[in-house]
């Protein structure tokens, strides 16, 4: 008998670099807070690091693929320009 699987739910929007660098400043002012118990917290502040890493990778990638599409936009534009007739 197979139990059936529970997907999570997608996220509705994707988090920042900069909610993500917050979160972090966050954790560890309460790891530090907690003292020598604060280092259960590490994993966390593991996660948050390489979700952090992640983000700034996606925001660098859509930064190159903007401007990939604005030079596609602007070649189309002139070859346009050089196929319309003089009025």
């Amino acid at each position: 008998m197979t139990c059936p699987t529970r997907s999570s739910p997608k996220p509705e929007r994707t988090v920042t670099a900069g909610e993500i660098e917050i979160a972090l400043d966050r954790i560890a002012e309460i790891m530090v807070a907690r003292g020598s118990a604060g280092v259960i917290l590490i994993p966390f502040y593991e996660r948050l690091e390489h979700e952090l890493e992640l983000a700034r990778s996606t925001e660098r990638k859509m930064v190159e693929i903007r401007e990939r599409a604005r030079l596609v936009r602007e070649k189309r534009n002139e070859r346009r320009k050089r196929k319309t007739p003089p009025e």
